[in-house]
């Protein structure tokens, strides 16, 4: 966020990745946006609860297979529970809000979803091919960050996820052979100004796989 001006809203916003498999989540609201927020954090590992009167049919299906655990009444202060990341999506206001000043209450991260700046996190647009995590956030722009991760996604291809890939394995392999030192080495031969280019024409994983 260099760009930023002093006190701009994007000073606060400094992205991080979740291992989702690592946490529980506590999702108010069950409709279209609860439902893919639910459903996206439960396919990835998460411990998933969707508190809500009624819900999709999406919700109820996840349910019924498992993939979290769906209680269909309205929302409760105590159901903050053990959550470690809480998503307010009601189609209510003052709902929202509650829930909200709940989590903070509790020192839980929460998103909000008709409000962000009420919350502590919010989602923001991203794509995995393989290795390589692509993500972008428009300050509250979500169509515009879709955009904007699709033309990134497409120049970051294939070839990206194959070079990681070597780099990763020539970690592992460097690491238990020799200590940090090796692997210092390698990556400062490897990973150079002229990265990209290499990526691209190919001789990262070739040299990666080469190095003796």
């Amino acid at each position: 966020m260099s760009g930023a001006a002093p006190g701009s809203a994007a000073d606060g916003r400094v992205a991080i990745v979740v291992h989702a498999d690592r946490v529980r989540v506590l999702v108010v609201g069950a409709g279209k946006v609860a439902a893919r927020k639910a459903l996206a954090f439960a396919a990835h590992g998460a411990i998933v609860r969707v508190i809500a009167p009624r819900a999709e049919p999406a919700l109820r299906d996840a349910a019924a297979a498992g993939t979290l655990d769906l209680t269909l009444r309205g929302y409760q202060s105590a159901d903050i529970g053990d959550a470690e990341l809480v998503i307010a999506a009601t189609d209510d206001r003052a709902t929202n809000a509650r829930v909200a000043a709940d989590a903070r209450t509790a020192h839980r991260l929460c998103n909000v979803a008709d409000a962000p700046e009420e919350g502590s996190f919010s989602s923001i647009a991203q794509q995995v091919n393989g290795a390589l995590l692509i993500a972008v956030g428009a300050n509250g722009v979500p169509s515009a960050a879709a955009r904007i991760l699709a033309a990134i996604a497409k120049r970051f291809d294939r070839r990206y996820d194959d070079a990681l890939g070597a780099l990763r394995a020539l970690r592992e392999r460097l690491l238990t052979r020799g200590g940090v030192s090796e692997w210092e080495h390698a990556s400062s031969q490897l990973i150079g100004d002229d990265f990209i280019e290499r990526v691209e024409d190919g001789r990262v994983v070739r040299d990666a796989a080469g190095w003796p």
